[in-house]
């Protein structure tokens, strides 16, 4: 009898140990307060080791909603490239490895289903926010270190770098475009928040990289802009073309002014 009453207890346990399920705070390492860069190898790898059938860290598992939260917050980035005690490259090369994992981050969550629907669409254009977020800091760190360490940053050499990597990531955002040739696959939620995407990310871009070559971008906008069905990317993608055409306006008008002058004197 007392054997017996051992093993209902122990099976009792087990049985216990297997309805809490897993243990996602440990696995995920959600006690800490920022994740660094380990941290995201950590979770990207273990997304990316589900099980065909199950869900991914997403909204819509209330276990699994706080670990998907912790992977698009951007305070993971902030607390560190925003840091100015820290060095330039350390900052920057923090921001090279996050930039790599959002990449994949972005590979994680846009899968399609068997109707061409996006399996995770508001996680998508999170993860895409995440990404766009990081990418700018991994740019302008990434420039501001090459001039630290240039014997002679007025060198024409160091500014065609410059230059490079501005258009580089001008071209990088003209990507994110894209999506719009999947308008169909995001929920109306989700489609919204794409737009919201453009919206807030596109017009800075424009504004702080003024001098980079965006005739790829203007082509892409409108051609996506023919092509989608929903008012909002449409308006969306019409502030783009309207923002690189005053963009070119601007420069050309400052062009002409200092012209106008130079034949003055």
């Amino acid at each position: 009898m007392k054997l017996r009453l051992v093993l209902a207890c122990a099976l009792g346990i087990f049985l216990g140990s297997c309805e809490s399920g897993p243990d996602y705070n440990a696995l995920y390492r959600l006690e800490k307060q920022y994740w660094d860069v380990n941290d995201y190898q950590n979770a990207i790898y273990k997304i990316h080791s589900t099980v065909p059938g199950t869900k991914k860290p997403c909204y819509a598992v209330p276990e699994l909603a706080p670990v998907f939260t912790k992977l698009v917050d951007k305070t993971n980035v902030s607390v560190i490239v925003e840091d100015e005690v820290l060095g330039v490259k350390h900052r920057y090369e923090y921001a090279s490895d996050m930039f790599d994992h959002t990449r994949n981050m972005l590979d994680e969550y846009s899968v399609l289903d068997r109707e061409d629907k996006y399996e995770y669409p508001m996680e998508l254009v999170d993860v895409l926010v995440f990404h766009l977020y990081t990418q700018l800091h991994y740019f302008d760190l990434g420039n501001q270190n090459i001039l630290k360490e240039a014997d002679d940053p007025n060198e024409a050499s160091v500014k065609n770098v410059i230059a490079n990597n501005e258009q580089t990531l001008v071209n990088n955002f003209t990507l994110t475009l894209d999506y719009v040739n999947h308008e169909d696959a995001f929920t109306s939620d989700a489609l919204d928040a794409y737009v919201a995407v453009l919206d807030e990310y596109f017009p800075p871009l424009i504004a702080n990289y003024p001098n980079v070559n965006y005739n790829e971008m203007k082509e892409k906008a409108t051609d996506m802009n023919n092509k989608a069905k929903s008012e909002k990317l449409k308006a969306a993608l019409t502030n783009i073309i309207a923002k690189i055409d005053a963009n070119a306006a601007a420069i050309q008008a400052a062009k002409m002014a200092v012209d106008s002058t130079t034949t003055v004197q």
